[in-house]
């Protein structure tokens, strides 16, 4: 185990630390570690550029320290390291590149020798054909959150994977919230993103009253379907056709930026500020609560949450608030069972239980009991599935169902990052997961479900083409012809009768990800076999249908 008071080794009863104090190691920042066939330790030591850092290596007994100093080493300041089957020490530095050991030599890789595109090396890993997978970052990818992919080597050409799975425009999912329709509303870094279990729709400033695609914060869904997001300086209204904005000069808006949105059974909109406290909007009025009128202990309100009976619970850094738009009330670690008074996130579950989320643990509040559960962890955000289970995000997603711990990560499942953002739960039971640097995932414990069938992740994210059969079939005088596109194509769909005569042109335009559907009406046919045709791309594919009338 690798931590920043040194390297550590359990053996199921023993603990033993190893430190700059009783070993070799040359720091006491452990970032990774790398175990080849022979048993030796390759551990990453420390992240700034001194001569005493660098990659060490430990075969038991002995403690041997490569650094710029001393080796090919390109930067002492480690991050992921990885062994091949030639046993070969595949090295990711912090801005010096990616770097391979054979033992003698040393081998350089970076933006001037190669096609990566930065020298800053996140993630290592290598599969069982020897290819190198390599995750990067920019300092300008870093800052805003954007990345700069995958890259694959496979000892001649390096190949960059492309986030094209999905319409999504950034893989940092900073939102996501589930309309009446079951629409998913995804907030971006470049953009809010409506992902429909088919197509994806994405708004920005090109297409939307959207002032900047960045600037994006918590979207609420009110009783008339509407949209709700908070933007700096201003309130967006969408309502499915028409964009609305209630800023500073049309409505009074009150805040320099944006905030976390909950509506009340009146419709009223309450808007958490990360510097300002706390706004109510009624559609005409707006009202101001902070420290200097009223019982709020902070201006600075993290989340938001509104129970049966109407009570805003309010996160912020010095406690938690209860606001019966009467009194408040202030629980703090001086009062209550509270660890911390630093409050991430609040959810409520149907028994009206508070499960609070801390910089230190997570917390449930029963209205007179307070319970803490370990192990100590940050948890981020929170959700309540429909059977009760309690989802937590943060090193990872781990869920409670009120006895046992599951935790889930990219160690052991496909999700795309462990630093999940935001976690929604549909009607069907499956976990929508945004994470800020990997992207969207949808889990199920049973397989994700979706509206019309049960088969597999397919049906939101489709790996290959495919045409398939109409239905119903045989038809009369319509019917649905389905297809599935894995990459941006233009898709051509077409009818013949039986001597190879076009009837129509169903489709002809270009079609992002997705899986589509076409109704077909034959009405002014005679009845017979007809073939329907998809071409996308080089792909072509055609099927044959019945009209019986």
């Amino acid at each position: 185990i690798g931590t920043y008071g040194g390297l550590m080794k359990f053996n199921g009863t023993n603990w033993t630390v190893y430190n700059t104090s009783n070993s070799g190691l040359p720091s006491n920042e452990v970032l990774c570690i790398a175990i080849d066939k022979s048993n030796n330790k390759w551990i990453g030591n420390g992240w700034c550029n001194g001569e005493e850092e660098g990659l060490v290596k430990f075969d038991g007994t002995s403690w041997t320290v490569y650094n710029t100093s001393n080796s090919g080493l390109p930067c002492n300041s480690v991050f992921c390291i990885a062994v091949d089957g030639s046993e070969n020490i595949w090295t990711g530095t912090f801005y010096g590149g990616l770097a391979k050991f054979d033992g003698i030599d040393w081998t350089i890789y970076n933006t001037s020798n190669s096609n990566l595109p930065s020298d800053w090396i996140n993630r290592i890993a290598i599969d069982e054909t020897g290819n190198i997978w390599i995750s990067m970052l920019s300092y300008e990818g870093f800052c805003n959150r954007s990345g700069d992919g995958l890259f694959k080597y496979n000892g001649t050409n390096w190949t960059k994977i492309n986030t094209s799975s999905s319409g999504l425009p950034n893989n940092c999912v900073e939102n996501i919230v589930i309309d009446k329709s079951d629409n998913k509303w995804i907030v971006t870094w470049r953009g809010i993103v409506k992902f429909d279990g088919y197509n994806w729709t994405v708004y920005d400033t090109t297409n939307s009253v959207l002032p900047n695609d960045k600037r994006v914060n918590s979207p609420a869904v009110d009783d008339s379907g509407n949209l709700w997001f908070s933007i700096n300086q201003g309130l967006v209204k969408y309502d499915g056709t028409q964009w609305s904005v209630c800023d500073s000069i049309n409505s009074g808006y009150p805040f320099q930026l944006g905030g976390f949105i909950a509506v009340d059974k009146e419709g009223n909109k309450w808007i958490g500020n990360p510097n300002e406290g706390l706004a109510k909007f009624d559609g005409a009025n707006w009202g101001v609560y902070n420290t200097s009128n009223s019982g709020l202990p902070s201006n600075y309100v993290l989340c938001l949450k509104i129970d049966d009976l109407g009570n805003k619970w309010i996160g912020t850094e010095a406690g938690l608030v209860k606001f019966n738009d009467t009194s408040w009330t202030v629980y703090n670690t001086s009062n209550s069972g509270l660890s911390d008074k630093y409050i991430n996130c609040i959810t409520i579950d149907d028994s009206g239980n508070k499960w609070i989320g801390t910089g230190e643990r997570l917390v449930k509040y029963d209205g007179t009991n307070w319970t803490i559960y370990k192990p100590n962890i940050r948890v981020g955000c929170l959700a309540i599935d429909g059977t009760g289970n309690i989802w937590v995000g943060s090193e990872g997603l781990a869920k409670y169902n009120g006895t046992k711990w599951t935790v889930y990560n990219v160690s052991n499942t496909e999700l795309l990052s462990d630093d999940v953002r935001c976690i929604t739960i549909d009607s069907l039971g499956n976990k929508w997961i945004g994470c800020i640097y990997g992207g969207l995932s949808v889990f199920n414990e049973s397989g994700v479900v979706s509206v019309d069938e049960k088969d597999n992740f397919k049906r939101f994210f489709p790996i290959d083409f495919r045409l398939s059969q109409n239905y119903p079939n045989p038809f009369n005088p319509s019917t649905i012809i389905r297809y599935s596109i894995p990459q941006t194509s233009n898709v051509v769909i077409r009818v013949f009768d039986i001597l190879g005569n076009e009837i129509e042109t169903l489709v002809n335009e270009e079609k992002p990800v997705g899986i589509y559907e076409v109704d077909f009406e034959g009405g002014n046919l005679s009845s017979g076999v007809y073939f329907y045709q998809l071409t996308a791309g080089n792909f072509i594919e055609m099927k044959k249908m019945l009209l019986i009338k």
